[in-house]
């Protein structure tokens, strides 16, 4: 069977034989895309979607129809559930492809609908064999139950399987005239075309026209000098800010071909903070623009439309001339539609002109001042704290703060830091002796490591969420929680506790003599080869040792970066926490 596939595939795919490396490439570079390991602006209208439930809704309203759409995954439910209880081949048979299938593709990062084409088929023939079976199941129902029912009883006998007739009449009419009503779209001229007309009819040659890059585009505005609106750029800095406003200034008209970058870019405001508030002021005239054409080609029947709401999702209010528009005396509006849906054949293209002629000056000022994040040092280079941020980091966490060179844990350090960790393996042990009751010590071993992931975990997190500052007093505040914690499960389970313990004194003793000569073996290697000294047999310890020393004197996280002044850390830097944590605890230098 192998082989006779790897022949059909030579046969019909034969370049991606001969080519093997690009075909490899671009293998890796969809896969990339599909997981967002590679960021490319089209995909981006995914962030925060759900997964497998974006499919669900968006191949139910959009591809199918509510009704066959219902349909379809219903029927999914249904087999699935056959599968269990009957297990039918049939069944099993085809979910075998659907039920892996879905599984994977419905959590890629990218999600676009035609990636549910290869499993839509059986979906629907799961939803026509779930409306068959309810159909003959009532039918064998009322065959049952002729005698048993009187009265008005038996008038709903003899209704019901002409509602579940009923019911698949109206499915399979419905996803007729849903197909007829999206046919009507390819009747009309497209209406990037009509938005193309309108402005040649209306706007004289040689105008400044804007169009947003990663779009389609207006066709046939050759006579016209076009520019492009580098929106999705980033970072959202003062250079982007002052370009798109001297663009905006000498531009006659602003052209969307479709929602691709405002359905976005204001549903990532953390990332596009300044282009967010573009869309909005825009929209709104505040820019000096205001809508002058729109052209769209809604799939609609016998003056019904299905609308697809491409303002709300990233939550823009519709220009003006848009807020009341119905394209047809009955319009059912569907909500979002996924780019793929609409972005192509039928999308919302707008034009608008510009009537108040604002300055770049002007037009700068009410876009406003860059992120937040990129207004510090190192402004427009990103992942820099903001001055305010800044200085809360100079001020605190001095050297001299926070140790004491003559202080006793200083002069006996060793000791002190055992100590430490002893006690915080102590504080855990209460909850590893329930946890890992099956294990011989009762997760004695353990309790070291997960004492000091407890503590410094619950230190992390209110020193990144700016509750506490990273200081002795919240380590001991982490230490007390733990600490409450456990003497609750130790009082509960006393008698327990007291029994093991007078039972496995020496396991106790001999994993104690273990761990103390582990740890006075790695004290020795470190004394003798720090790592630190070489410039290449070192390998990464220089740079773990600044970035240990950055989290030490941060006072909240994310850690200052040590290789570039103002800027934040972003790097793993869990593991030098953890260390960072029993530092300030011991306050060893």
């Amino acid at each position: 069977l192998l082989g006779v596939a790897a022949v059909a595939f030579a046969v019909a795919a034969p370049y991606e034989i001969l080519d093997f490396r690009t075909f490899a490439g671009d293998v890796t570079r969809e896969g990339e895309m599909a997981r967002r390991i590679a960021d490319f602006p089209y995909t981006r209208q995914y962030i925060n979607t759900t997964p497998y439930l974006y499919h669900v809704q968006q191949l139910a309203t959009w591809g199918l129809g509510w009704p066959l759409g219902l349909v379809a995954w219903g029927g999914l439910a249904v087999a699935l559930l056959m599968a269990v209880i009957r297990r039918r081949k049939a069944d099993v048979l085809l979910l075998t492809w659907v039920v892996p299938y879905f599984a994977v593709v419905g959590a890629f990062d990218a999600k676009f609908l035609r990636y549910m084409l290869p499993i839509t088929p059986f979906l629907l023939l799961f939803g026509a064999r779930a409306l068959v079976g309810l159909h003959r199941a009532v039918l064998r129902w009322k065959d049952d139950a002729a005698d048993t029912f009187r009265g008005r009883a038996r008038w709903v006998l003899a209704a019901a399987p002409r509602v579940t007739a009923g019911i698949i009449v109206f499915v399979l009419a419905a996803t007729a005239l849903y197909a007829a009503a999206f046919s009507v779209i390819y009747t009309r001229p497209h209406p990037a075309v009509l938005a193309s007309r309108w402005i040649q009819a209306n706007v004289p040659t040689g105008a400044v026209v804007a169009k947003e890059h990663w779009e389609e585009g207006i066709p046939d505005l050759g006579s016209y000098r076009n520019i492009e609106l580098g929106l999705y750029d980033d970072p959202d800095n003062a250079a982007k800010r002052d370009l798109m406003a001297r663009q905006l200034a000498e531009a006659d008209l602003v052209v969307f071909y479709s929602n691709r970058l405002y359905g976005t870019i204001p549903r990532l405001p953390d990332r596009y903070p300044m282009s967010s508030r573009y869309y909005h002021l825009l929209f709104d005239g505040a820019l000096g623009f205001e809508l002058a054409y729109t052209a769209t080609s809604y799939p609609g029947l016998l003056g019904v439309s299905l609308v697809d709401d491409t303002f709300a999702r990233p939550g823009l209010t519709p220009p003006a001339p848009l807020r009341n528009y119905q394209p047809s005396p009955v319009s059912v509006n569907l909500g979002y539609a996924d780019d793929n849906v609409i972005a192509y054949d039928h999308p919302k293209v707008m034009v608008f002109r510009n009537v108040r002629r604002l300055d770049a000056g002007a037009i700068a000022a009410a876009l406003g001042e860059p992120s937040p994040r990129e207004s510090g040092p190192g402004q427009g280079l990103g992942l820099v704290f903001t001055p305010a941020e800044w200085q809360t980091y100079r001020e605190n966490g001095t050297w001299s703060a926070l140790f004491d060179r003559q202080s006793p844990m200083n002069r006996a350090p060793e000791l002190t830091w055992l100590l430490a960790v002893e006690f915080m393996g102590l504080l855990a042990f209460p909850l590893t002796f329930k946890v890992c009751g099956r294990l011989p010590d009762r997760g004695y071993a353990l309790a070291r490591g997960l004492g000091i992931l407890l503590v410094a975990y619950l230190t992390w997190l209110a020193a990144s969420t700016w509750v506490l500052p990273f200081t002795r007093g919240t380590i001991l505040l982490a230490m007390g929680l733990l600490g409450l914690v456990s003497a609750g499960v130790a009082w509960r389970w006393r008698a327990e506790l007291r029994a093991w313990l007078a039972r496995n004194r020496r396991v106790v003793l001999t994993e104690e003599a273990v761990f103390l000569v582990a740890f006075a073996g790695f004290y020795v290697i470190r004394v003798l080869n720090p790592d630190l000294w070489h410039a290449w047999r070192g390998g990464e310890k220089p740079m773990d040792f600044a970035y240990l020393n950055a989290v030490v004197r941060s006072v909240y996280m994310p850690p200052y970066d040590p290789w570039f002044a103002g800027g934040y850390l972003n790097y793993y830097y869990f593991g030098q926490f953890i260390t960072a944590t029993i530092i300030k605890l011991t306050g060893i230098i």
